[in-house]
């Protein structure tokens, strides 16, 4: 999976349910209490066009920054989210007759929180998805090293048309096969195994037993 969407979706399965956790269950009689008269039924459009908008901001502007680590995007992912629920809170601290410093204080301070840990939570998953894939490139190129024309080479997407196109010719695939052979005459010979081992043992003047085919 691209690593953007890999962000973006992380970072989303991480805050929504966290949100709803927060306002429906942990302080939901804390802002029944203090903004009651001012709560209507929840409107889901306006709702999920929120969660969808932040989080694209939440992956441009603190984890999908060059060279970011789980302590940078913990800290830029708190400034991010404290500055924009500071600018709903205090807005609405100057405009609206019933919204409070006490409100605006717990809702600043969660959006701090919230975002700094579904950025950090994001980002976190991409670096590991990131890891696994230049370990397999570097597992592939140890590969190439190893068996170099020996071996076949291809993405996952083209094993199906490699293979057509090897079934289809027989004397590339004849070709293959020699190659492939010679490498492994070459690099597994029972014969290199015994001088191998005779070279690590201690003992000296033993001459490798000779091996000859059945």
């Amino acid at each position: 999976m691209n690593r953007y969407a890999t962000l973006y979706l992380v970072t989303l399965l991480v805050i929504v349910p966290l949100d709803f956790l927060f306002l429906g269950v942990v302080a939901r009689d804390f802002f029944t209490s203090q903004v009651g008269n001012m709560l209507g039924e929840i409107k889901l459009v306006p709702a999920i066009l929120f969660y969808l908008l932040y989080v694209v901001g939440i992956v441009i502007f603190v984890s999908a920054q060059a060279g970011a680590s789980w302590p940078s995007t913990l800290l830029y992912g708190a400034l991010f989210g404290l500055f924009c629920y500071a600018t709903f809170d205090l807005t609405a601290l100057s405009l609206l007759k019933h919204w409070s410093w006490e409100v605006a204080i717990v809702d600043i301070s969660w959006g701090a929180s919230v975002t700094a840990v579904a950025s950090t939570a994001g980002g976190s998953r991409s670096v590991s998805m990131d890891s696994s894939i230049g370990s397999g490139a570097r597992r592939a190129r140890a590969d190439s090293v190893l068996y170099g024309d020996a071996a076949v080479y291809c993405g996952r997407t083209e094993v199906a048309p490699l293979i057509e196109r090897y079934r289809a010719d027989p004397a590339l695939f004849a070709e293959q096969s020699r190659r492939a052979r010679s490498v492994v005459a070459r690099a597994h010979d029972p014969a290199l195994l015994v001088e191998r081992i005779m070279e690590m043992l201690p003992v000296t003047g033993v001459a490798a037993p000779a091996l000859t085919s059945a």
